[in-house]
């Protein structure tokens, strides 16, 4: 959810917009294509995705709860 927040809010704070209404996630990777055949908004929006990844593995990485090993 952190990733997907930092990832929204960088979208919002470049301007970047889906210019047909599809499902959110990788698979509507076309959605972000500009009509007017610009592909700033498809290559920002990339950006954005794999850095919400990233940041949302790093979170999780850093909060995740250690499993403890079972000493015999």
């Amino acid at each position: 959810m952190v990733g997907g927040g930092i990832g929204g809010f960088i979208a919002g704070l470049f301007g970047l917009t889906q210019y047909v209404v599809a499902n959110p996630g990788f698979i509507s990777f076309a959605a972000y294509i500009n009509p007017d055949g610009t592909w700033g908004n498809f290559w920002g929006m990339m950006g954005v995705m794999c850095l919400a990844v990233v940041i949302g593995f790093v979170v999780t990485y850093i909060l995740g709860k250690k499993q403890m090993t079972k000493e015999a």
